[in-house]
């Protein structure tokens, strides 16, 4: 049986967005194929906590390429309890990012400094970057600054 520390969110595709991801004592993350009334009805009734509630999936095979563990049985997974040991840092506001550009004995690189400039902060069109993705998930509560 796999069991790990659950944690739900929303998928912002607009479509039905509650899920339940399920962190393995190895550190791995995998989306859980649970009901979804099942999924609503315990966050509901806070028998489902985010980083707090442990599943028992029972049997499952993990499909790599989409991230999720595929349960034989069909029935909800066991909720079989709760532990608070997970302390997330809350982290907001303007915070600075270190990037290290590494040049190589032959004075070779990947990147020139605007790209990784651009890859992290936006710039030439980029839509989609680190600041803006971090910004877009914290909803504008956390925001990366060039000093």
């Amino acid at each position: 049986a796999v069991i790990g520390e659950v944690n739900f969110g929303e998928i912002e595709s607009g479509l039905d967005s509650e899920f339940v991801a399920c962190e393995t004592a190895h550190g791995l993350t995998y989306t859980v194929d649970a009901p979804l009334g099942w999924i609503k009805q315990k966050i509901a009734n806070g028998e489902l906590i985010s980083g707090e509630s442990q599943l028992d999936i029972g049997e499952a095979t993990i499909n790599a390429a989409s991230g999720k563990l595929i349960r034989k049985n069909k029935d909800p997974p066991g909720l079989f309890k709760k532990q608070k040991h997970r302390n997330l840092a809350i982290t907001t506001g303007n915070r600075s990012v270190l990037v290290v550009r590494v040049v190589l004995s032959d004075g070779s690189t990947s990147s020139s400094e605007t790209q990784l400039s651009d890859s992290i902060f936006g710039g030439s069109g980029d839509i989609a970057n680190l600041k803006s993705q971090y910004r877009a998930c914290s909803h504008n509560q956390l925001n990366f600054v060039k000093t």
